[in-house]
């Protein structure tokens, strides 16, 4: 297998930028359509570094042919903010396209996948549910899924954070509500297929219990579990390697 740690220049941020990268080119070689790849997103105290440091996801990702890509995003929320950096537009737009200049990775939105914890299983399914066209499966493990929620969570130094995401004395915008995005989604007739888990000590399972039933309301297909386990990385290291198989599985089994 290959890792790689990189810096880019992004256009769309209009800075230099740190991501991980590991390819599975000696258990794999390069597929006719070139590597099924996850984007691996990190959660609010977090960065592109945690997701090697805390789970084995590159011996999983490795086993089962699927190439990594763990970007850095700060404390964003994976939005194009109202005051910072447009994080949104770069996890979907450029980094997939830059990544497939520099890398032998599919074109298909069927072998490209998103998968993050907490924050960072918010903005796997924002950046899925926003753009079917580039995301075809997504995971959340232990997702902030409810913006509003994860706001009255926020103590007071976060929400004065949280007024550069958006104005907090407003409605949450439409592109950066999951339910909305969801009931859009839906709406439009091309669907990524979800797979979210949570552990049953975790203060934000409640979040996770209601996402699911709105869900189950709109009759939008996803796949839950849930088991003994708090908010971290124990928890993840294990239901990570849920998702990647979820991410392999035949479409036509859904």
């Amino acid at each position: 297998m290959a890792f790689l740690q990189m810096d880019i220049k992004s256009s769309v941020l209009d800075m230099q930028t740190s991501l991980f990268i590991t390819i599975p080119c000696e258990l794999h070689p390069v597929p006719s359509e070139g590597y099924r790849v996850a984007y691996l997103l990190h959660g609010i105290g977090n960065n592109h570094s945690n997701w090697m440091r805390n789970t084995s996801v590159e011996r999983y990702a490795n086993e089962r042919g699927i190439a990594l890509v763990m970007p850095e995003v700060q404390r964003s929320f994976y939005t194009d903010m109202r005051y910072g950096m447009d994080y949104f537009s770069y996890i979907t737009d450029e980094l997939p396209k830059r990544c497939r200049e520099l890398f032998p990775f599919s074109e298909k939105r069927e072998d490209t996948f998103v998968a993050g914890v907490s924050m960072g299983g918010y903005g796997a399914f924002k950046c899925a549910l926003s753009r079917p066209d580039v995301f075809g499966r997504a995971a959340s493990l232990s997702g902030a899924l409810d913006a509003v929620e994860t706001m009255k969570l926020a103590n007071e130094h976060q929400r004065q954070e949280m007024v550069a995401l958006y104005d907090p004395d407003e409605p949450v915008p439409p592109d950066c509500n999951l339910y909305q995005l969801a009931d859009g989604c839906k709406a439009s007739g091309q669907v990524p297929v979800l797979y979210f888990c949570c552990g049953e000590d975790d203060f934000l399972l409640e979040q996770n219990h209601d996402f699911r039933r709105h869900l189950d309301d709109i009759s939008l297909a996803y796949r839950y579990e849930e088991g003994p386990g708090e908010h971290q990385w124990g928890f993840w290291d294990e239901y990570v390697q849920h998702a990647l198989d979820f991410f392999l599985e035949d479409s036509s089994e859904k």
